[in-house]
């Protein structure tokens, strides 16, 4: 919604996007940075898209990366954003933006240019009261180093602050942000990771412990896949690994309609013998080839009908002729067409029309 300039009453307008930030990212203690090589990671962290540059400032430079260690980098806004989602590196900033609240979805990055009128106050408590953000980084025109919060200073006109807010605060006090900031963009997939926090940690972890018991419980039948499934989405839900609206978007209701049909469609063609006939005339063709015939027919049938439908309607729609045709081959096990019929109904990317 921010992207769609939900924030009434703020501009919210077009921002050069090669804006130069100056940020402090810090080395997380115990993080997948920490006790790295210096220069090999500034080098690589130097690499990312919209990071100008970056240096290690610390004693120990040149040795290696420790935790709690800041760095100095100059990156654009999408910088900014890559550089979030390394792991094992954190804003600065980050226990104020952990208390900006946990609907972090409805988080994201804003490149604000400082008004006449400015802010009313710089603590971080405050601007966090009154106007529901936390600041990541700064760009002062014409000076090397940047104002920052924790360093004290204050802002001057045409600044280029960049903050992160929920989208909602920006609505709800719409007239403060109008006053303090004359020009203000959104960033582009700013939205904070998932990752930065203790919790995040221990709902990754719960997530993997989970999916290793899920293929464990439904691979020796102790209870049925869906019911297993349900359960662990359900918990996945109420921890939060993910929110109810994304778990409902990730239903794919067309390919349900059409698997729901092509069922329909099969026992409709058993019923009325047409999978009989089918299964017959395809035998008479094949069946004089021996069985490794039978089986090439198999999967080609299977590879042609996936190329124009559904490969789940496929197999809901073949599934019923496979019985028939193993009776003429009683040597030949029906595991042996079912995992024929499986694999061409799914590389039907193989094909110039898949």
């Amino acid at each position: 919604a921010h992207e769609r300039g939900v924030a009434v009453g703020v501009g919210l307008v077009y921002i050069r996007p090669y804006t130069k930030h100056i940020m402090f990212p810090k080395v997380q203690e115990g993080g997948a940075l920490d006790g790295s090589d210096a220069a090999t990671t500034t080098a690589s962290l130097g690499r990312l898209p919209g990071v100008v540059s970056i240096e290690h400032l610390s004693d120990n430079f040149g040795r290696s990366l420790a935790g709690g260690d800041q760095l100095n980098c100059m990156a654009t806004a999408s910088g900014v954003v890559g550089l979030r989602r390394i792991r094992g590196l954190i804003p600065a900033c980050q226990p104020e933006l952990n208390l900006l609240g946990s609907k972090r979805r409805h988080r994201h990055l804003y490149e604000c240019v400082v008004s006449s009128a400015g802010l009313p106050t710089m603590l971080p408590q405050m601007l966090r009261r009154d106007f529901g953000m936390a600041l990541v980084a700064s760009r002062r025109a014409g000076e090397e180093s940047p104002w920052m919060a924790e360093q004290g200073g204050s802002v001057q006109l045409e600044d280029v602050l960049l903050v992160e807010a929920d989208s909602r605060c920006i609505v709800e006090y719409s007239d403060r942000w109008t006053s303090a900031f004359a020009l203000m963009t959104p960033v582009a997939d700013s939205s904070p990771p998932r990752n930065s926090t203790d919790i995040d940690y221990y709902r990754a972890l719960f997530t993997s412990i989970g999916m290793l018991a899920l293929v464990v419980v439904a691979g020796v039948d102790i209870m049925p896949l869906q019911i297993v499934a349900g359960l662990f989405l359900l918990a996945l839900i109420l921890i939060r690994a993910i929110e109810i609206d994304k778990a409902f978007g990730e239903v794919k209701v067309a390919v349900l309609l059409t698997i729901a049909g092509a069922s329909g469609l099969a026992t409709a063609l058993e019923k009325t013998g047409v999978a009989t006939v089918v299964a017959q005339r395809l035998m008479d063709v094949a069946l004089p080839g021996g069985a490794r015939a039978v089986y090439i027919a198999v999967y080609f049938l299977s590879f042609f009908l996936s190329v124009f439908i559904n490969n789940a309607a496929t197999v809901a729609i073949l599934a019923p002729m496979l019985p028939r045709m193993q009776q003429a081959l009683p040597n030949e096990p029906i595991s042996a067409f079912v995992y024929i019929m499986l694999n061409g109904a799914g590389a039907c990317f193989t094909s110039p029309l898949g």
